[in-house]
């Protein structure tokens, strides 16, 4: 197992830490342990640690797409982890999936409750927040229905805080819900729209999914026509399920796209290497 690397002025017993890492929670590219918490570089998982003495604070950063601001296409967020060390020393991780930055502070916030799991600034706006609130509730004339409400609505919070996996769960399927809604419209159908050109129209689609083995068990049912690549069935039984080609012959191009100016590992700059063999 691979040695981590320290952050900050604390250090671990190597023996302590080889069994703290290897027991740690692991949440995506990193981890926490008894003793600390461990980190991620570019290309390795856990490559770091940070003690929890010398931990400040914990959070999550979102950076948004630039459609999540214009309206004009995708929307989409890239999550990181960041941790406060020392004295204001700072690493970001970046997570492919937001679930795990939310799971793993849950777990930071139930296990570690005096770590604070919010950048000063966010800290600040949600004390700003709850004063506002309490000022307009001190002020204000709310009716029976309306405190009653309130309380009902703090007792679901509590309640799916004594839940994590719920409450995670409920969390990421309005987060998903809130990229969908936010997403241009046009840019969802662009590509099917472009695929069947002046047929469109006569389309009647009754649903979309991203998973072909899905499609299968609607079409196995009797319940559409499932439109997909060539070979994406190739799991079904035949007796269950065959595919046909469209005739005329529909065709589309596929795209791969990757970073520049990047350091490559040695797999990725093989595939590479190969895709551009086949070009034209």
């Amino acid at each position: 197992m691979l040695k981590p690397q320290r952050l900050g002025n604390l250090s671990l017993p190597d023996m302590e830490l080889t069994e703290d890492k290897k027991t740690c929670r692991k949440f995506g590219p990193c981890g926490v342990g008894k003793k600390a918490i461990y980190l991620n570089s570019f290309y390795i998982e856990r490559r770091y640690y940070v003690p929890m003495k010398s931990v400040k604070r914990i959070f999550k950063r979102i950076a948004m797409s630039k459609g999540g601001f214009t309206g004009k296409g995708a929307f989409g967020t890239l999550p990181y982890l960041v941790v406060e060390y020392d004295d204001g020393k700072e690493k970001q991780c970046n997570f492919k999936h937001e679930e795990d930055v939310d799971r793993l502070l849950a777990y930071v916030e139930v296990n570690f409750p005096q770590i604070p799991l919010h950048s000063e600034v966010a800290e600040q706006k949600l004390a700003e927040k709850a004063k506002r609130m309490e000022e307009k509730q001190r002020i204000g004339n709310i009716s029976e229905t309306a405190k009653k409400n309130i309380r009902c609505l703090d007792n679901a919070i509590k309640y799916l805080h004594k839940d994590t996996d719920l409450y995670l769960n409920l969390s990421q399927s309005a987060k998903k819900k809130r990229v969908y809604d936010r997403s241009n419209p046009a840019y969802k159908w662009v590509a099917l729209a472009n695929w069947f050109g002046k047929d469109f129209s006569k389309l009647q689609i009754a649903f979309t999914s991203n998973l072909g083995t899905n499609a299968g068990v609607m079409a196995a049912n009797g319940l559409g026509y499932p439109v997909s690549i060539e070979g994406a069935a190739k799991y079904w039984r035949e007796d269950i399920l065959v595919q046909r080609r469209i005739s005329p012959e529909i065709t589309t191009s596929t795209v791969i796209a990757w970073r520049r100016n990047i350091p490559y590992s040695l797999a990725v700059s093989k595939m590479i290497e190969e895709i551009n063999a086949f070009q034209a």
